[in-house]
């Protein structure tokens, strides 16, 4: 994500043999799509697990864990970016030029952000910090989650979850957001829904796990996947890689299909983790396990929360110096991205690190 935000601030200009290099990080989207349904399988990886069903501690205790997990590192970074819109855009304010300042300010676009509405409000969704949208709809996610999705799977089965998380989703998108602008993004669920399967295949004694050992190949089921997404993905592109029009190619549909990819791609993870039967380690889960991936893991939600911010700025400079299009390149990749892990890791040092769990916390 932080190299998709990079790619995005690089500029047009650039030789086009380097710009059909990076074009492939303009697909930064797909990152969401993944971490949604990886949230879904990881929360419901213990209930798969339970012998009851039951999320531990009951609805009350599983969302004060979710709100000291996310809520005080999400405030925290809200506050040092506002900070920054202040300190960049105040001179500007008090000459009564037009800016991002007075916006940002305003009682509605406050409120929103405390309350983690803000994703509803197309004009708010981008303001202060363009990352956080995500954050809000993953929490709003915590809600329909044993609301909705657990109560259907207990009664239907794990296919009704996944529906009945699709059809609030979609409803979602297309009844009750204008269109194309979809800012709540709540199509998302069924993604989330799509992780929660992945888990009960892999974990759960229910309807969907066989009696014997589960041989079907779901890492041939991801690459089937993937090569006509691939072919399509790849046809629709625009010839400039910075076009505004390659957003327009992402629906709730494509993110659908990334998130099938990556239930495939889990179930399967998860099956070479079960035994030396199962296949042994594939090539992606040396690479997932591995100390560099590992060790960025543990403070990526640092890293979601701060990096744009910095990027942000770090791009100012580049404009304000009317860098060269390669300069601006080298800038944002070298500088933009070190910058951006460098505080990144500070953040979780001095902010999220207090709040994670005993488990997190060991690793």
């Amino acid at each position: 994500m932080v190299l998709y935000h990079a790619y995005l601030r690089s500029g047009t200009g650039l030789p086009r043999t380097l710009a059909w290099l990076i074009a492939p990080f303009g697909y930064g989207r797909i990152a969401v799509d993944i971490f949604i349904v990886l949230s879904g399988y990881c929360l419901m990886l213990p209930v798969a697990r339970s012998a009851d069903r039951q999320l531990r501690g009951g609805v009350w205790e599983y969302l004060k864990r979710r709100a000291r997990r996310i809520l005080p590192p999400y405030y925290i970074a809200y506050l040092l970016s506002l900070g920054l819109v202040l300190l960049s855009e105040l001179p500007r304010y008090l000459l009564h030029r037009p800016n991002e300042l007075q916006a940002a300010i305003s009682p509605g676009n406050i409120l929103s952000h405390l309350l983690l509405l803000f994703n509803w409000t197309t004009p708010y969704r981008f303001s202060i910090n363009g990352a956080f949208w995500s954050v809000a709809t993953e929490w709003q996610i915590y809600f329909l989650f044993p609301l909705v999705l657990l109560p259907v799977w207990r009664r239907f089965g794990t296919l009704a979850a996944v529906l009945a998380g699709l059809a609030v989703g979609m409803a979602s998108h297309y009844l009750l957001q204008p269109p194309g602008q979809d800012g709540a993004s709540l199509y998302y669920v069924g993604l989330f829904g799509l992780g929660m399967a992945g888990a009960i295949i892999s974990f759960s004694t229910s309807e969907l796990r066989p009696p014997t050992p589960d041989r079907r190949p779901w890492g041939s089921f991801a690459l089937a996947l993937s090569i006509p997404f691939a072919i399509i993905t790849a046809r629709v592109r625009p010839l400039d890689p910075w076009s505004p029009a390659l957003m327009r190619h992402y629906t709730p549909w494509s993110d659908v299909w990334v998130g099938l990819i990556a239930m495939c791609l889990l179930i399967s993870c998860a099956r070479c983790k079960q035994g030396p039967s199962t296949g042994g380690h594939t090539l992606l889960l040396r690479l997932l396990e591995s100390p560099a991936v590992v060790k960025l893991g543990a403070f990526s939600y640092s890293v979601y929360l701060t990096h744009l911010a910095i990027l942000d700025k770090v791009n100012q400079v580049a404009l304000h110096f009317r860098l060269s299009p390669l300069l601006s390149f080298v800038w944002q990749w070298l500088v933009g991205t070190s910058v951006a892990l460098a505080v990144a890791y500070l953040f979780y040092l001095a902010v999220e690190r207090r709040f994670l769990n005993a488990r997190q916390s060991a690793t």
